[in-house]
């Protein structure tokens, strides 16, 4: 039976071949928890284990309350940093987790635990990324593996030349208005097509990103090229195998997106699938009162 690229990334991590509902125990390439959810997953640590694994697969970022913004969140990471300097690993304070790892760590084919809910990110860069709460970070940290359900692939194929004024946010905003909160829940989102391919990683980051609002357990590109040469900008050149779904792997669904007529969108409250046309909100003259650049969706020089 073929496979997905979700599978192949499990099957090379678990040392069998598995396909979508197998149950696995896999190996992991690295666990990242930041200064919030790592407090949290320090006394379940310190139940099962005094060493971590590896801390060179153990990534600490400050970057959700940095600087600390009140006395109780100081302390917090204060009791992260020292835990950080005696398992030797390093604390970083210079970027939003998911960008971070994406630039420095992440590769092609890896599985990798996130205490943070849009881990999915690292697919951008063809690796299976998964968010987990503090606790699974905990037991990974002291192990190095994790448990999971294989999940179903949804395929999303994206073709067309976009627009004047649109960019990858646009078209992962029009996915997320069809998908709706949790039509990908537990799910892998496998971007494909023609658009995706041309889309350098920046834009397929926010893809990736995006789809935790879906309910997306994982998301991923097929590193390709474009995966060459962002790695190559970051002076990572490293080989990695070209993994990709057989073609006739089986997916949950596919579903086509033409993008080419596509209109800037904005997303609107109080959900993801509630995305318009700019154009529909522009009539109502709603006043600007803040504006804020950044967070790990859109945090990019490209986004400029």
């Amino acid at each position: 039976m073929r496979q997905t690229i979700a599978e192949k990334i499990f099957s090379n991590h678990c040392g069998r071949k598995v396909h979508a509902g197998d149950f696995v125990l896999a190996d992991l390439d690295l666990v990242m928890a930041h200064d919030t959810t790592c407090a949290w997953a320090l006394e379940p640590f310190y139940q099962i284990a005094t060493r971590v694994f590896d801390p060179k697969k153990i990534f600490i970022p400050f970057d959700h309350a940095f600087p600390s913004p009140s006395v109780a969140m100081s302390k917090l990471q204060a009791e992260i940093k020292k835990f950080a300097d005696e398992q030797g690993i390093p604390v970083v304070y210079d970027g939003v987790c998911h960008q971070v790892m994406s630039e420095r760590l992440i590769n092609p084919g890896n599985l990798i635990l996130g205490a943070d809910s849009h881990s999915p990110t690292g697919g951008g860069v063809g690796a299976l990324t998964i968010g987990v709460g503090s606790t699974d970070a905990a037991i990974a940290m002291a192990t190095g593996k994790c448990w999971f359900r294989v999940p179903q692939t949804i395929k999303i194929n994206i073709r067309g030349k976009l627009p004047h004024g649109c960019f990858s946010k646009d078209v992962v905003l029009t996915v997320a208005k069809q998908m709706g909160p949790d039509g990908a829940n537990y799910r892998v989102i496998e971007y494909a097509g023609e658009t995706v391919e041309r889309f350098n990683v920046p834009a397929r980051l926010t893809l990736t990103n995006m789809s935790a609002e879906m309910g997306a357990k994982a998301a991923i590109v097929a590193p390709d090229d474009q995966t060459r040469a962002y790695l190559k900008a970051n002076d990572r050149l490293i080989e990695f195998e070209e993994i990709r779904s057989d073609p006739d792997a089986s997916f949950e669904q596919a579903l086509d997106f033409e993008i080419s007529n596509l209109k800037p969108m904005i997303a609107c409250p109080p959900d993801i699938d509630n995305d318009v046309p700019v154009e529909e909100v522009e009539a109502e003259k709603i006043p600007v009162n803040q504006v804020f650049i950044g967070s790990c969706t859109n945090c990019r020089i490209e986004d400029l």
